[in-house]
């Protein structure tokens, strides 16, 4: 029986050389660690640019985006057993973020379950060692794009270990075989409704309270439009860089839920507003999202180290970016904005 289990996160990358590698020196020596798969299910390119949402609330899955995600996930399982690790594997919704916590969650349901009540006066163990976030390589990858490396760590307690990774040539043909075949019998997307892969939005019973800083007139119209097209009701309030926001916090009663965060603003930037805010007494903790342009490592470094709760890079493709506001706002909404 392996020592440690390792949960592995990954879809495009499935089977790629530098995830190969990293999976193989865990198992090192052979045996050391099992390893268990969830791959999200991520859209397919054909399907609506606005995910399906049942009466439940409910994001309804496409079936193509279902099969790549079940295509992948039986390729990964046999790569990784061919490296003689043992190694099971599962789909997931779309957002691997609530991909990773539905499985550690239902990992320690069972585990509980499992124990006997001697096991239960002791301390109990995670359920995984770690988790292994394969991305594609910087600049390229929407995982990180959407800061989640870091939005693991913080949400499940977990350690993480990230690498990026280049897909598997061969897998990568496969799916696009397989898509374009589909795609010869029929072009239109075809819905499917799973409960296991879906999970209901929260909306609040008042809208959330936004802070927006950013001091660009075009990006403000972006985000306001983005926050309105979502299915979470906001309040918005705007400052024009961090000193002007650091003003409104004063002026504001109730305080925001939560601020969203620009980096590159005159007269006082992003960083230099979270220094100015952790050193404030007089307003209440809120969460803090940087959305910014900049994809430095180095900015990225130095906003965690501030204390930024997310790191969220926008997306020229609005649809995403729209996407990916509306998922750090579920986030939080979920989490109660850290009350």
């Amino acid at each position: 029986m392996a020592e440690q289990r390792v949960l592995v996160v990954a879809n495009e990358t499935l089977g790629g050389r530098e995830l190969l590698l990293m999976i193989e020196h865990l198992n090192k020596p052979r045996g050391l660690s099992s390893f268990h798969l969830v791959v999200p299910a991520t859209h397919s390119d054909n399907f609506a640019a606005r995910p399906l949402v049942d009466e439940r609330g409910r994001v309804v899955m496409d079936q193509a985006g279902l099969d790549e995600a079940e295509q992948r996930l039986q390729a990964g399982i046999k790569l990784i057993e061919g490296l003689g690790a043992e190694v099971t594997g599962e789909i997931g919704p779309p957002d691997p973020l609530v991909a990773v916590k539905n499985v550690v969650e239902l990992e320690r349901r069972r585990r509980e379950h499992d124990l006997t009540a001697a096991e239960r006066a002791g301390t109990v163990s995670f359920p995984f060692a770690e988790i292994l976030v394969s991305t594609m390589p910087h600049r390229t990858s929407r995982w990180l794009r959407m800061d989640l490396p870091h939005r693991l760590a913080r949400a499940v307690d977990i350690p993480v270990r990230h690498v990026e990774c280049t897909p598997n040539e061969d897998l990568v043909a496969a799916v696009e075989i397989s898509r374009e075949r589909r795609n010869a019998v029929s072009t239109m997307p075809q819905p499917v409704d799973d409960p296991g892969l879906t999970e209901p939005l929260v909306i609040p019973d008042e809208p959330v309270r936004v802070l927006l800083v950013e001091d660009s007139s075009t990006d403000v119209e972006l985000a306001r439009l983005a926050l309105d097209r979502g299915r979470i009701p906001t309040d918005v309030v705007t400052a024009g860089n961090g000193a002007e926001a650091l003003d409104t916090l004063s002026d504001l009663d109730p305080a925001p839920d939560l601020v969203l965060l620009d980096l590159k603003m005159p007269t006082m930037d992003g960083h230099e507003f979270l220094e100015h805010l952790n050193e404030r007494t007089d307003v209440p903790a809120m969460p803090v999202v940087i959305v910014t342009t900049s994809d430095r490592e180095e900015d990225r470094e130095r906003a965690h180290h501030l204390g930024a709760h997310a790191y969220i890079v926008k997306d020229a493709n609005f649809v995403l970016f729209q996407e990916m506001l509306e998922g750090v706002m579920a986030e939080f909404v979920r989490d109660g904005f850290g009350r």
